[in-house]
């Protein structure tokens, strides 16, 4: 599908391809979209596998840091917050991590960077990756159809 647009007075045609979802941002990073499911995410190995933390980069201000938090802490998901506003390396490792952006949240978990994703994409990735952060009893989401199917 091509959109039209006016720019300055001149007419230009952008490509727009919404069945693409998730995009490779820089070496290693996987951005994610709200269309994918967890088991739709495909993550690289860590460099390190023996960091399990859960870290994530936020600034102060910001909403979806807010409501990634507020989530984490309903789930019961233990998780370490750096504020990129105060340490310059951890904005350096966002900017690393997003292309040159200090796109916040940008969680990490054992190494493997995403930018902004939701509770079940971040648990998702912690059960393959970092199973001591995953807090007991979490089950993951049953997909929309896989409930519709049951019924």
């Amino acid at each position: 599908m091509v959109r039209r647009h006016l720019t300055g007075g001149v007419r230009r045609a952008r490509r727009y391809e919404p069945h693409l979802t998730g995009k490779q941002t820089a070496a290693g990073v996987v951005a994610l979209s709200m269309e994918q499911t967890p088991d739709q995410i495909a993550l690289p190995e860590p460099a390190d596998a023996t960091n399990t933390a859960i870290a994530v980069y936020w600034r102060p201000g910001c909403g979806y840091c807010s409501a990634l938090f507020r989530r984490l802490e309903r789930n019961g998901v233990e998780h370490t917050r750096v504020n990129i506003w105060d340490d310059a390396a951890a904005a350096a490792r966002v900017r690393e991590a997003t292309g040159g952006n200090e796109t916040v949240p940008t969680v990490f978990v054992a190494e493997i960077p995403m930018v902004n994703p939701s509770v079940h994409q971040i648990m998702a990735a912690a059960m393959k990756w970092a199973p001591d952060a995953v807090p007991a009893g979490y089950e993951p989401p049953t997909p929309i159809l896989g409930r519709l199917r049951r019924a």
